[in-house]
């Protein structure tokens, strides 16, 4: 049940009758990058690279740390490098009757589900479906001797919680289309610029005027289309990236990670780590369990990464 498939560019870390985990790993000068062919199965893109995606005949979308992509089997798309590596994303895929499944259980069944279950391209992470998507990746990863009720379970509150989030507000939908996609144009251009740099002190005349328009235009617009002001977008970027440090380097001093990630102050990433995250950033290290590599019992680092899951979950 549990397999490690290698390819040329992708890495098949699961696989059950339930689902199947992998990643996917290619350098921005693979000759597969630009296009990759079509997908093989319904999948769900978790980028750790920002990556600007198009799929075929709809717009192009950014996704990053805070957008994931959705694919229908046999979907056509291309790929446009943002960050200098190129692309690494984990992808999660479920067998088409339990995606229909959990759509229809959510309340998002359509007339072309059968057959194209995502209607939409792309879509935002929460903050807990993100911690517990890094998580089951770093135990994949690192658990010798994984159990596999303990990953099919936590993958499956994954995509419940994907599915729960709710769709755009009606007035978006009701733009008119040339001013729709002037407006999401716009939009794009903007966390492109954030997540470019992320980490650094910006003005929102400065964005503005580098994405050609004003400053109430722009805020009143980013936060129509996203849900969310261009602060918290921006400030869910350098969390997100923190997590990634505080699981990628222990040992370093949580002083130097707030301020590598744009925090004026320890105490200022602290208190937004555990808004965002239901923990200070010391107990979720303190906490990561074989995360580091360092061996331990497959009791004990699926009993670990099981009470962080649930740490997610509750908050």
């Amino acid at each position: 049940m549990h397999q490690h498939l290698r390819t040329a560019i992708g890495q098949v870390l699961y696989r059950s009758n339930t689902l199947a985990i992998g990643v996917f790993n290619c350098p921005r000068q693979h000759p597969c990058f630009g296009d990759s062919g079509p997908i093989g199965n319904d999948i769900m893109v978790f980028p750790r690279h920002a990556v600007y995606i198009r799929h075929s005949g709809r717009r192009e979308v950014l996704a990053n740390h805070q957008v994931i992509t959705l694919y229908n089997k046999g979907q056509t798309y291309r790929r446009t490098a943002l960050a200098e590596y190129g692309d690494y994303s984990v992808w999660l895929h479920f067998p088409r009757a339990v995606l229909v499944s959990a759509m229809q259980a959510a309340g998002l069944g359509h007339r072309n589900m059968d057959n194209q279950p995502f209607a939409s391209t792309h879509q935002l992470i929460s903050s807990r479906a993100f911690i517990q998507e890094r998580w089951l990746h770093r135990y994949l990863l690192n658990c010798a001797s994984s159990e596999p009720l303990l990953i099919e379970e936590t993958a499956l509150q994954l995509l419940d919680q994907l599915l729960s989030i709710t769709d755009p507000p009606a007035h978006n939908r009701q733009l008119r289309q040339a001013t729709a996609r002037r407006h999401r144009d716009l939009v794009i251009q903007c966390q492109a610029l954030l997540t470019r740099h992320w980490n650094q002190r910006l003005l929102l005349s400065d964005l503005a005027t580098r994405v050609g328009s004003t400053p109430f235009h722009l805020a009143r617009i980013f936060k129509a289309r996203t849900g969310q002001s261009i602060h918290q977008y921006q400030r869910q970027l350098r969390l997100r990236r923190a997590l990634d440090g505080l699981l990628d380097r222990p040992q370093q001093r949580l002083t130097d990670l707030a301020l590598d990630c744009g925090f004026a102050t320890p105490s200022h990433f602290t208190d937004a780590f555990r808004s965002s995250f239901g923990m200070p950033p010391g107990q979720f290290v303190s906490h990561r369990g074989t995360a580091a590599g360092r061996p331990a019992s497959a009791r004990n680092a699926s009993s670990l990464t099981e009470g962080r899951v649930k740490a997610a979950i509750r908050n």
